[in-house]
């Protein structure tokens, strides 16, 4: 999950004014997949307009789930 809040970084970074976030979030479907929480987590980073929103959730994520 840590490789998709960088993705969002390097997205806004390179990409901002050219593209809006909305594209970045079809790659969270492949990010948040195959482990358990990735439906409500995918939710939550389909709501975000920012990678710091992204990066916020994801790590209220792995906290919550004990992986960090």
């Amino acid at each position: 999950m840590l490789a998709a809040v960088e993705h969002a970084k390097l997205f806004e970074k390179e990409l901002k004014g050219i593209k809006g976030y909305h594209v970045m979030k079809k790659h969270y479907k492949a990010y948040a997949n195959g482990f358990d929480g990735a439906k409500e987590l995918r939710a939550k980073l389909m709501e975000t307009e920012s990678a710091a929103e992204a990066e916020k959730i994801v790590n209220d994520f792995l906290r919550n789930s004990g992986i960090i």
